[in-house]
């Protein structure tokens, strides 16, 4: 069953209409907060993409990770400076890739080496993999998904799958959704398959396994709009040093998802992006629930996302002039005990 199939996870953020082109934090906030946080499910216009409408609630609830002071910050080799991807094989080990190179590679995240890489296909620009049981897929940035079956073997059988996205979604964030069997492709850009000019909106879209079945409407709506008004609403938002790198220079808000991710334990939705250096957490109903800024000092160019079973957080860099990395967070389920 898809997303919008679940009544659990049926949600769509619908673009706002009002006349107003470039929103100006101070100007009639109140009144189109209300409008937004108090909206219920209203018919959408024949322009909108299709979808269930309905208003995002927002709130800064407690992270249970530290992400000012990661537990071991794992320096990568030169060959991996742009990794691009992150995900969980077994206890001890991650996978990777990397932008350019058609290989997959083991991470030891107890010694912090690099202990293996496994060739599964010619150049190209590689920017998610996931793994799922013994396969590992992986995602290209026009939409191409491979699956390498099995991982990791010496001779696995790699199956390309072609999807409805291209360059201008420019996909980049692979995660996996257990409970639909899907995987959760994020487009960093363009958020329709068929039409241009929607640059406020994010989308996340669901392949499903094992039926290798694209499903043609986005399963989650981003508007970046909406997003800005929630952090301008939001206090601790409001007042930390770190607002201003979420903007644009014309002052929007500036997302663009790089990483996608299922948290284990509580079920809750991880997006990361390094554009905007902002991770968004949302509900396993999909809504948002806390909004994150992330200190660039520690983030230099975060492009992967993954968990442990128990709820540890790992975050991969690219290097962006340097060594790429990846950062581990342990779980802190004290933390959100002391916040009930």
């Amino acid at each position: 069953m898809g997303l919008c199939q679940n009544q659990n996870f049926a949600i769509f953020v619908k673009k706002m209409k009002h006349p107003f082109l470039i929103f100006r934090p101070y100007q009639l906030l109140l009144l189109l907060a209300a409008w937004l946080l108090g909206g219920s499910c209203q018919p959408i216009s024949q322009h909108e993409p299709a979808g269930v409408g309905f208003a995002p609630s927002f709130g800064q609830v407690v992270l249970p990770y530290d992400l000012t002071s990661p537990h071991k910050k794992m320096k990568l080799p030169g060959k991996l400076r742009e990794v691009s991807g992150l995900s969980f094989l077994q206890e001890g080990r991650l996978v990777m890739v990397q932008d350019e190179k058609g290989s997959i590679f083991q991470l030891d995240y107890q010694s912090g080496e690099v202990v293996s890489e496994h060739r599964f296909a010619g150049r190209g620009d590689y920017e998610g993999i996931e793994m799922v049981h013994d396969t590992a897929y992986v995602l290209r940035s026009d939409g191409a998904i491979f699956e390498v079956y099995p991982f990791p073997a010496d001779s696995p059988v790699v199956q390309v799958y072609k999807t409805p996205l291209s360059k201008q979604n420019d996909t980049e964030g692979l995660g996996y959704l257990p409970g639909s069997r899907q995987l959760l492709i994020a487009c960093k850009a363009d958020a329709e398959i068929s039409q241009k000019g929607k640059k406020d909106i994010r989308a996340v879209y669901g392949f499903g396994l094992p039926s290798h079945q694209f499903t043609d409407t986005a399963l989650l709506y981003l508007n970046l709009r909406h997003l800005q008004l929630a952090v301008s609403d939001n206090a601790y938002l409001r007042l930390s040093k770190e607002l201003g790198k979420m903007l644009s220079p014309g002052g929007n808000l500036n997302f663009q998802p790089s990483a996608i991710a299922v948290h284990p334990l509580s079920g809750e939705l991880y997006l990361l992006a390094s554009v905007g250096k902002l991770l968004i957490v949302l509900s396993p109903q999909l809504q948002i629930t806390g909004m994150y800024p992330l200190d660039e000092q520690v983030f230099k160019q975060p492009e992967g996302i993954c968990f442990h079973p128990n709820g540890d957080l790992f975050i991969s860099n690219e290097g962006k002039g340097g060594k790429g990395n990846v950062l581990w967070f342990p779980y802190q389920a004290s933390v959100l005990e002391g916040a009930k």
